[in-house]
């Protein structure tokens, strides 16, 4: 690809991700100690300008939430919030928690405003979907024609429909199991969560779901051989959702900080660029990004869901993965402007037009452009 191209490749992008209306907002932040409001004041652009850095802090494998248990595959990247809300809970924080065992549980990435920790191996298991772990890759055969790349999916009477007509495949189960003595839930054949009211009887619950019992993220649906399929589904007891699994067996996790006097935007830029970088690593595409409501219905990542920004986030991550088709080392990007700013996220009020160059800059040349 030459030079030139890959020059105006990104010219275009970053043309294209250019803020127009660059202006302030209240985010109301969520949090297990408290939730409180936070102000950010926009960013230029959807790209941002900052180096990509990370920091290995690899959890022990002598720890119980490192099994070491390698991948068969990477299929999606798995994006949380720590729904942590105390000053003190920043990235070097929760990096230092999960090391120490995580409660148990564990994530491939910690990314605050400060800085992003690396702490299982990408081809490694990790604890972080809530999924179980007892589900391997398969597909299912819906026995309805794809004629959309994305169909519309409802449940009526107990069964899935695509585009308005009956598949094959019933709604998930929910069965309450007997184990030694204790009561457990179950769906689809998995166990799910202990039932602490042992007046439960052990069979069959009745669930009587309907469309809106879908997780808002949608059912995984692939088109093989002119059908649509579905990935392994269940009924999340916890969350009332039906959702998918494969979250921890097939994804890399990521959390989010959300804590206070954190920059959230700064954040969510940061975390954007790494998940193009994990995208492109493992041959993705876009497809990929799943919140982890996805896996679970929790309703997690909650910051970026409930404050409307999980669409925005997902275009941060869009020019990041198109930007990395067309850079290398070979290619300087340089953000030049007279405001105070973290990779373009602005860190003061500004109640004007803001100009803003941009300067793409190689061994040979450079080229100076100006965004408003």
């Amino acid at each position: 690809m030459k030079l030139e191209y890959r020059i105006n490749k990104i010219k275009e992008l970053l043309i294209k991700g250019n803020n127009l209306k660059c202006s302030s907002r209240t985010f109301k932040v969520f949090g297990y100690q408290f939730n409180y409001y936070t102000e950010c004041f926009g960013d230029l652009n959807a790209y941002y300008f900052n180096k990509h850095e990370v920091i290995d802090r690899l959890v022990s494998l002598d720890m119980d939430n490192r099994p070491g248990t390698i991948k068969e595959k990477t299929l999606y990247v798995c994006v949380h919030d720590t729904a942590s809300a105390a000053e003190t809970a920043g990235s070097l924080a929760h990096a230092n928690y999960v090391c120490n065992g995580g409660g148990g549980t564990s994530w491939h990435y910690s990314c605050g405003d400060d800085a992003i920790y690396h702490h299982i191996p990408d081809n490694e298991v990790a604890y972080h979907a809530g999924d179980g772990l007892k589900v391997s890759y398969y597909t299912i055969d819906t026995g309805v024609l794809a004629t959309t790349k994305v169909p519309c999916i409802e449940i009526i009477d107990g069964y899935f429909y695509l585009n308005g007509i009956k598949s094959l495949i019933k709604v998930p189960d929910l069965t309450i199991v007997n184990v030694d003595g204790t009561l457990y839930y179950s769906s689809c054949g998995v166990i799910q969560t202990k039932v602490k009211d042992q007046s439960l009887t052990v069979g069959e619950v009745k669930l009587n779901l309907s469309t809106k019992d879908i997780n808002d993220a949608g059912i995984n649906t692939l088109i093989i051989n002119g059908n649509y399929h579905f990935t392994p589904i269940y009924y999340n007891k916890s969350y009332g959702y039906v959702a998918n699994r494969l979250g921890n067996l097939y994804s890399i996790g990521i959390e989010t900080m959300v804590n206070k006097g954190s920059n959230l935007l700064v954040t969510w830029h940061k975390c954007a660029k790494l998940v193009a970088h994990l995208l492109k690593d493992n041959n993705l595409t876009l497809d990929a990004v799943k919140p982890h409501h996805f896996f679970s219905g929790k309703p997690c990542p909650m910051t970026l869901r409930y404050n409307n920004m999980w669409n925005y986030f997902l275009s941060m991550v869009e020019i990041e993965y198109e930007m990395l088709k067309y850079l290398s080392d070979d290619i300087e990007i340089i953000l030049n402007v007279d405001k105070l700013n973290n990779g373009g996220v602005l860190l003061e009020e500004v109640n004007e037009v803001v100009s803003y160059e941009i300067i793409i800059k190689t061994k040979e040349f450079e080229e100076k452009f100006i965004l408003n």
